[in-house]
């Protein structure tokens, strides 16, 4: 194996590593995103929840 083709399957394993790490990277970002977007829901949904004075449903 000629050096010219060991320092193509370096590049090789680097780009692929590097792609492989901005995956994991995105889908952590992902995943953070949408746990804030379910706190948020939450959040909205408590301050909607319907007095318990008063029995109607916000459903009908």
């Amino acid at each position: 194996m000629e050096i010219s083709d060991m320092a193509g399957m370096a590049v090789q394993m680097s780009q692929r590593n590097y792609r492989e790490g901005l995956s994991l990277m995105m889908i952590k970002q992902a995943a953070e995103s949408e746990k804030q977007l379910a706190n948020m829901l939450e959040t909205l949904m408590v301050r909607q929840q319907p007095d318990p004075r008063f029995k109607m449903s916000v459903y009908a």
